[in-house]
């Protein structure tokens, strides 16, 4: 299977961009004071992968940075270095994605434990993304399956099939969750995606309507028109 380039960080944060517009009009930020905006926002895209436990945080940092913006988070007596980019415009330079924690970048789902100094196992990993993205009873009911869009592999890749060979049915619980049929073979294995998060389940759902037949692979669809 030919690869592609994936955004594996968050998608980019114009926070800063949206605040400076926003205080144009009376109070213009000076330079430290973007800088500074910069550095919380930064600290902010962690905190979907840090302790949600470790806490009362302060935040303090540098911009501009090697990375683009350094943010260091501290609580209990622990620090946790945090990079995010900075995407450069005409006139403007506006954070981007968070691109690593501790040094390193974090997958989709994953948390860091700064009193243990490690990120999950990856049986913690599945534990977590189990109790994030398990179907609800009722989630999905009702649903019709719709073609998985040609350009989004998410899901696609992991079963190693066309991503035409994919259907979806949108979650009632969660705008953006999705149930993923893909049929690998002579049968179908089931994923929950939301966003970067993705999780296989042993089992389809209870419930569920038929699924349409795949269709043939389309070349066209493929990038560069091959078989993949």
């Amino acid at each position: 299977m030919e690869s592609r380039l994936r955004n594996a960080g968050l998608v980019p944060v114009a926070a800063s961009a949206v605040l400076a517009a926003a205080l144009a009009g009376c109070h213009p930020l000076s330079a430290q004071e973007d800088a500074q905006q910069k550095i919380r926002d930064c600290a902010a895209l962690a905190d979907a992968y840090l302790d949600p436990h470790w806490t009362p945080r302060q935040v303090t940092g540098a911009y501009p940075a090697a990375d683009g913006v350094d943010a260091v988070i501290t609580a209990n007596g622990l620090q946790v270095t945090v990079s995010c980019s900075v995407e450069a415009g005409d006139y403007t330079h506006v954070l981007g994605a968070l691109t690593t924690i501790q040094g390193a970048q974090p997958a989709p789902g994953q948390l860091y434990l700064p009193a243990q100094h490690r990120w999950l196992t990856d049986d913690e990993l599945q534990t977590r993304l189990a109790g994030l993205l398990a179907p609800q009873p009722g989630e999905y009911a009702g649903a019709s399956w719709a073609p998985n869009p040609p350009g989004v592999y998410t899901v696609s890749d992991l079963a190693g099939v066309p991503s035409t060979a994919c259907f979806t049915l949108q979650s009632k619980l969660e705008p953006a969750r999705q149930l993923v049929a893909c049929q690998v073979a002579a049968r179908h294995r089931y994923w929950v995606s939301q966003g970067l998060m993705t999780f296989e389940l042993g089992a389809a759902p209870a419930g569920l309507p038929a699924i349409p037949p795949a269709p043939p692979a389309d070349l066209a669809t493929q990038p560069g028109g091959a078989p993949r």
